[in-house]
C-alpha cells in the first residue's frame, strides 16, 4: 500500500512572488515531506558554518525570513519551512484528538526534515517557537542551539486580548476590515513591504481548517493553552530568547521567567511587538549573530 501524502495545490501571491524573484540566486525553493506531508522548503547551499533552520508564527510563510536568509547564506546552509498549514505547506487532515496530538501535527512533519538536515541551530517565532522548543525537549543533544523569538508554550499566560483575536481569526478579521474599508489592525508595528506580504498570507490561504483546529486546541479562548513551563529546565542547548518588550500575546515577563527555568538561556530585549524579527530585522539579526558568534557557531 502507497503512503498517504497530505500536500496542498498553491501559487505565491505578487507581494511573494517579488521576494521569491530577489532570493532566486540563492535559494532554492522545493519540497520536503516530512511524516507524510509534504512542506514548502526555502534554502540555501551549505557553507562552513552550522545550518540554520528557521520557523516563522501563525499565518506567515518562509519569506517573512528574507532578511536572515540574505544575511546568513554566505556563510550558512539555510532552511526556511512553510508550518504545515500555512502557506503552501500541507496538513495532516485528520482532527486531532487531544491537545498533544494538536502539537504532533505541527512538529512530526518538521522534526522528520530537520532530523534529515543534520544538527542545526533552530530559530522559531511564535508557533514556530513553540515547535522549535518542542524539537530541543524531543533531541536536544542534536541542537546546537536553540532561538525563540516571542515564542508560544513558555508558560500559561497569554493576554486575553491576544486570545480573543486569535479565536475570531486573524484571517476573518483582515476581510472584514477591507469589507468595510477600514485599515486594518493586522500590521501592529510591521511595516512596508513585510506588513504587505503578512496580509497576502492571511487573504490567499491562511490556515487550513484542520491546521486551524489544531493551533485552536493549543491556545484555546478560555483555560490554560498548551505550554511546557515546567519542563523548560529539561531545555539543554545554548537558547536565546528574543523577546518584544511591547508583545500584546505573550508578556516580557514570560521571557524573564523562562530565562530564569532554561539552565542555558540568555534574553535580548527588543523595542518592538510580538513580531521583532519584521519590525527590527536589524537588531533582532544584530542579536542572533552575537548569540551565535559567543557559542562558536
Amino acid at each position: 500500500m502507497s503512503e498517504r501524502i497530505f500536500t496542498v495545490v498553491s501559487r505565491p501571491g505578487p507581494v511573494e512572488e517579488r521576494i521569491l524573484g530577489r532570493l532566486a540566486p540563492i535559494v532554492t525553493d522545493h519540497r520536503a515531506l516530512g511524516a507524510g506531508v509534504s512542506l514548502r522548503a526555502l534554502s540555501t547551499k551549505p557553507g562552513a558554518k552550522t545550518p540554520v533552520v528557521l520557523l516563522h508564527g501563525r499565518g506567515h510563510g518562509a519569506t517573512v525570513w528574507e532578511p536572515f536568509i540574505r544575511a546568513f547564506a554566505p556563510e550558512r546552509r539555510v532552511l526556511a519551512l512553510d508550518l504545515p498549514g500555512f502557506g503552501h505547506s500541507g496538513f495532516l487532515g485528520e482532527a486531532p484528538s487531544d491537545r498533544e496530538q494538536a502539537l504532533a501535527r505541527f512538529v512530526d512533519p518538521i522534526e522528520a526534515v530537520v532530523r534529515e538536515q543534520g544538527p542545526a541551530v533552530v530559530v522559531g517565532h511564535s508557533l514556530g517557537g513553540l515547535v522549535a522548543l518542542e524539537l530541543a525537549l524531543r533531541r536536544a543533544a542534536e541542537l546546537p542551539a536553540l532561538v525563540l523569538i516571542d515564542a508560544m508554550g513558555l508558560g500559561p499566560y497569554v493576554t486575553p486580548r491576544a486570545r480573543a483575536y486569535l479565536r475570531a481569526g486573524p484571517e476573518r478579521l483582515l476581510k472584514l476590515s477591507r469589507l468595510v474599508g477600514k485599515t486594518s489592525r493586522l500590521s501592529g508595528g510591521v511595516s512596508g513591504e513585510s506588513a504587505a506580504l503578512r496580509e497576502e498570507l492571511y487573504l490567499a490561504r491562511g490556515v487550513t481548517p484542520p491546521g486551524r483546529r489544531a493551533f485552536d486546541a493549543l491556545l484555546p479562548l478560555i483555560g490554560a493553552p498548551l505550554h511546557r513551563r515546567d519542563r523548560l529546565g529539561e531545555v539543554t542547548a545554548p537558547t536565546l530568547l528574543v523577546w518584544g518588550e511591547r508583545d500584546e500575546a505573550f508578556p516580557l515577563p514570560v521571557a524573564v521567567d523562562a530565562r530564569a527555568r532554561m539552565p542555558e538561556a540568555v534574553l535580548s530585549v527588543i523595542d518592538a511587538g510580538h513580531s521583532p524579527h519584521l519590525e527590527r530585522p536589524t537588531e533582532t539579526l544584530e542579536a542572533v549573530r552575537a548569540f551565535l558568534q559567543s557559542r562558536g557557531l
